[in-house]
């Protein structure tokens, strides 16, 4: 009950991720050891306020996690652990969470103003692709995300005049294309046996490696 009622006091700081051991040590050991990356994601799973209490019981604590769209927690056949997975190669960098060098920031100028609200991991992992590196997602470890926290705490004030679209056209403008899916005319250099990289990460047993493409 005391930890409910202290998630309910600061329910109002909009926080929406819960980080896993040893999540600053996988991305700063990426990043170092892949210099032919632009940016590097955390795979996330979804969960609401609601299972908060639990996860932060303990660093090993787990929930099921919920369909992103109805909330309703999946079945144990349908999610599985990630940790043993590969990282996959991705044009943009999940947006909750993912890292880069100063390098790579002032490669491409940094975050395009243009996208004020939304698109901005898109808009930046997708210049660094355009410019040969490609951005990577981590299996390990897994963050908590409660999704639209933000928009459930100040969803009329962030999405007044509607800068979801505005930021998505000029993201689209930009670039061309329509972007409904990774767009090919990025990922092709990555994609394919013939393309093929040699990518280091950290398992939850130590360091890895193995040849990844898109």
């Amino acid at each position: 009950m005391e930890l409910a009622r202290a998630i309910d006091e600061h329910a109002d700081d909009r926080d929406d991720i819960i980080v896993a051991p040893g999540w600053l040590k996988a991305l700063d050991y990426f990043i170092r050891k892949n210099p032919g990356a632009g940016a590097v994601g955390v795979g996330i799973y979804f969960i609401t306020r609601e299972d908060v209490p639990n996860l932060l019981k303990s660093p090993s604590s787990r929930v099921a996690p919920r369909h992103h769209a109805t909330k309703v927690p999946l079945p144990d056949d349908d999610y599985v652990s990630r940790e043993n997975e590969r990282p996959g190669c991705i044009m943009g960098p999940v947006g909750c969470s993912f890292a880069f060098t100063r390098e790579k920031y002032d490669l491409v100028g940094g975050f395009d103003p243009r996208t004020h609200h939304f698109y901005n991991e898109s808009w930046f992992g997708t210049a660094l692709a355009e410019k040969g590196y490609p951005s990577y997602t981590i299996p390990y470890p897994v963050f908590w995300h409660i999704w639209s926290a933000t928009f459930q705490k100040s969803g009329a004030e962030l999405l007044k005049n509607d800068p979801m679209s505005r930021d998505r056209e000029a993201y689209k403008k930009h670039f061309g294309g329509d972007f409904d899916y990774t767009d090919p005319k990025f990922m092709a250099p990555f994609r394919g046996e013939a393309n093929k990289r040699l990518i280091h990460w950290l398992g939850p047993d130590g360091p890895r490696s193995g040849e990844i493409h898109a």
